[in-house]
């Protein structure tokens, strides 16, 4: 769910496969992140390593889909 204390559950178009998942803090720094995907439509996000605050995660699919959206981290 979003808002988190810790991971966050993505949901994707089916038979989607990720190539890269990039997350930002507002100011546009890359953070590093921990990801992995569970199936062909639910990825999951670690925030572990995040600070409490708002981000901006970017996914790449395989064939070259791009997908974004906001977190918000507890």
């Amino acid at each position: 769910p979003n808002p988190s204390e810790n991971d966050w559950q993505i949901q994707l178009p089916k038979n989607s496969y990720i190539s890269h998942i990039q997350v930002f803090d507002p100011i546009g720094r890359m953070q590093n992140i921990t990801w992995e995907q569970k199936s062909q439509e639910t990825c999951f996000i670690s925030g572990s390593g995040l600070s409490k605050g708002w981000y901006i995660v970017q996914i790449t699919t395989t064939s070259g889909q791009h997908f974004s959206g906001k977190l918000l981290k507890l």
